[in-house]
């Protein structure tokens, strides 16, 4: 019967296999990380263009154990000539967000709360973790790059996992929920935040309800309640539970 572990390694290295590989099957025995310095045996390092790690850093990490590199064909110089396998792949982001998807999909099977809007998510998220005592984005890590990360880092064994998930582009939020697969959403407001990207203020609520398309139908929504925009969005949840915060605005 396979473990937990290989399981994990079995989806990590499915989401690779569309990639051209130079060198020997890796054999992943260890967890995708973007940060060379992290890395340890049996891992896979993600080089993320702005995080690109230098010849010698690569070295550090093969010295280490690392199992294999993904990363753009035009760096593939990078790992030339060291004892580890390649994976070359033209989009080393989306890779990143597949393979914190396969490990939410596998690995964790307790209640996922993602909170978005133009404000408040930071303090609403602090507030779900002290009263979950569940584990879950630090500080405002809420882009492509860090929710993945945040979410490849939340034990199997938390009670509740609690991420924040931000957007300054249109389908940000609907590339972040779905890796996220939330089981119960929370939209805070609708603000004139990032109008240059959205257009206008239903521009920006059209971006935040994407968080409500790809919820869980069994599971919740949780809406303000105060804030029109917010109310409009309900429609987009599939589900039937929704919950409705008001700070004595509405009824």
């Amino acid at each position: 019967m396979p473990t937990p572990q290989t399981s994990l390694a079995a989806a990590f290295e499915a989401q690779l296999a569309s990639l051209e590989r130079l060198g020997p099957s890796p054999g992943l025995g260890g967890r995708p990380r973007i940060h060379h310095e992290h890395v340890a045996a049996g891992d896979l390092l993600v080089v993320l263009p702005a995080r690109q790690p230098s010849r010698p850093e690569l070295e550090g990490a093969a010295s280490r154990g690392c199992a294999a590199v993904a990363l753009r064909p035009e760096d593939r110089h990078l790992t030339g000539g060291l004892p580890i396998t390649t994976f070359l792949c033209d989009d080393p982001l989306a890779l990143w967000g597949r393979l914190a998807a396969a490990y939410r999909a596998i690995a964790l099977s307790m209640p996922v709360v993602a909170i978005t809007g133009s404000m408040g998510k930071t303090t609403v998220k602090e507030l779900c973790l002290a009263a979950t005592a569940g584990a879950g984005t630090l500080g405002n890590q809420n882009n492509l790059e860090s929710v993945p990360f945040t979410l490849l880092g939340i034990p199997p064994s938390a009670p509740c996992a609690v991420l924040e998930l931000g957007t300054n582009a249109r389908g940000e939020i609907a590339r972040l929920a779905a890796i996220v697969a939330p089981t119960i959403a929370v939209l805070t407001t609708i603000a004139p935040a990032h109008l240059e990207a959205f257009g206008s203020l239903d521009g920006v609520a059209a971006e935040k309800g994407a968080l409500l398309d790809a919820t869980d139908p069994s599971g919740a929504a949780v809406l303000n309640a105060d804030e029109p925009r917010v109310v409009a969005l309900r429609r987009r949840f599939r589900g039937s539970r929704v919950l409705w915060a008001s700070a004595g605005v509405s009824p």
